[in-house]
């Protein structure tokens, strides 16, 4: 019975409504739905909650495969991309090859700039670019590390490539390289190619310390292609410009990188043409120091072509255009003691001309061609081993010893290239009326002389000279190895 005498709640009622209530509290801490941590594959792409599951309850009503292959990505703000400048960059170059104007010039997002902060004085080195992209030069890069480099440069390789005044260097370069990126390219290119002689610098003077962070060569080089991105030196070059190529060409033959030493000096050469510099015109009314070393700069690549031509059978594209550099243009030129060392090297170079070039090139490819099909006759290769001969320096002559390293050792090596020629068109002879140039074994006179030249020379002024004249050692080496397996010595001479 469900009533009482006292009307009071049957106590069985109470007690079920308290139990269902806590049964419902139950069921939802039970049932409460967790947080999934990542959605399957066919929810992400379909764009709709995921259960977690395998396989979730959505793909198992469409009959779909879940997996959950996709790697999550992190989510939050990831910070700037590293390369987001260079991406805009490229996307905006793009945009102008493909003649897409900007939308809207970047200076009309410039606010004004107060006065306060024209004055300032640029101690973070940042320029522009014609994109709006900022330029900073490298914390590596001090003022203190390119002295360093510089010194070395003007003791050693200076007197072999004098194509930059030193006074302008010191009192306008380097004060400024930090700030325009163009006198930057200049300075990092001039390290990249003293950089080996740096190394011999360290070995003799252990004081002399980088630092812990090695600055290589390929460094050097990368950090004036940075700089070069800020200015289009191709369009608008400067002397600059082309002593720049020339100097990362320096470097990257140093590394024994042929091919891309090869592009640096052809990009050097093209520059200097495009400035008209093979051109004497263009040296009419030039300020007379300026005419100086834009002629030496051209002069020292017509060498450069030449010797790298000869070494790795490239082709020829300079000609002796322009009138020759002298000691005597500028008064305070303090250069006068190394130019006539420099003269005489290139009177060396003037002697092979694009034929002697071309039939040197294609003897390497077909060592045997008869001597019908040569531009060059066995009279023209005679002449010009006597001129080498003649060309020697007299004995006390005012040359540094790393010129006279240079200038023996090169004037040897030519005769060796000229004496392998006549050796390609079968022009030796064991005759003893044969001129001594044209007989088999003139390259032991040439290794005596090499001999005798080398032994006064000091190990620094081989150095200063860099991996090229190691080349030209072992090519007069190789050519004596030819002659001896040919025609041993006699026991009686040994």
């Amino acid at each position: 019975m469900l009533g009482a005498d006292n009307g009071n709640p049957i106590p069985t009622i109470t007690t079920t409504t308290t139990t269902t209530t806590m049964s419902t509290t139950t069921f939802q801490r039970v049932h409460r739905t967790p947080k999934v941590k990542q959605a399957c594959d066919c929810c992400h792409a379909r764009k709709i909650k995921c259960d977690g599951t395998c396989p979730c309850s959505h793909c198992a009503v469409a009959e779909l495969q879940c997996t959950y292959l996709t790697v999550p990505k992190k989510k939050g703000p990831k910070g700037p991309s590293k390369r987001t400048p260079r991406a805009i960059l490229k996307m905006q170059m793009e945009q102008q090859r493909n003649g897409i104007p900007p939308a809207v010039s970047p200076a009309q997002h410039i606010p004004p700039r107060s006065s306060s902060s024209i004055s300032s004085p640029p101690s973070s080195g940042r320029t522009s670019n014609e994109y709006g992209v900022s330029f900073e030069p490298s914390p590596l890069l001090t003022t203190a590390l390119v002295e360093q480099f510089a010194k070395s440069f003007f003791k050693h390789k200076y007197p072999l490539t004098p194509i930059l005044h030193k006074g302008d260097f010191y009192a306008h370069t380097l004060p400024h390289f930090r700030t325009c990126p163009s006198k930057y390219a200049l300075v990092a290119s001039l390290c990249a190619a003293a950089r080996t002689q740096v190394n011999h610098d360290q070995q003799a003077d252990p004081s002399l310390s980088l630092g812990a962070t090695p600055l290589t060569t390929a460094y050097f080089i990368n950090e004036v292609r940075r700089a070069r991105a800020m200015h289009d030196y191709v369009e608008t070059p400067t002397l600059e410009d082309a002593q720049a190529s020339f100097f990362i060409f320096a470097g990257l033959f140093d590394c024994d990188k042929h091919n891309s030493a090869w592009f640096h000096l052809r990009e050097a050469i093209t520059l200097m043409e495009a400035l008209r510099l093979h051109e004497e015109a263009t040296y009419v009314g030039m300020p007379a120091r300026e005419a100086l070393f834009s002629r030496r700069t051209f002069w020292l690549l017509f060498i450069t072509e030449r010797a790298y031509a000869l070494q790795r059978h490239r082709p020829l594209s300079l000609n002796a255009t322009i009138e020759l550099p002298t000691a005597t243009t500028v008064e305070d030129d303090p250069d006068a003691e190394i130019i006539s060392g420099f003269l005489d090297l290139l009177a060396l170079f003037r002697n092979f001309n694009s034929d002697f070039v071309s039939t040197w090139n294609s003897s390497s490819h077909s060592p045997l061609f008869s001597s019908s099909s040569a531009s060059i006759s066995a009279a023209q290769l005679a002449e010009l081993q006597d001129t080498l001969a003649q060309s020697a320096p007299p004995e006390g002559s005012q040359r540094t010893e790393i010129q006279k390293a240079d200038l023996s050792i090169t004037r040897l090596w030519l005769s060796t290239m000229t004496w392998q020629l006549c050796v390609a068109k079968g022009l030796l002879s064991s005759s003893p009326t044969t001129p001594p140039s044209l007989s088999f074994r003139y390259p032991i006179t040439l290794s005596a002389s090499l001999a005798a030249v080398a032994a006064p020379l000091t190990p620094s002024a081989f150095d200063a000279n860099g991996p090229g004249i190691l080349e030209k050692i072992f090519d007069i080496g190789c050519s004596l190895a030819d002659v001896l397996l040919l025609h041993p010595p006699r026991a009686e001479a040994m």
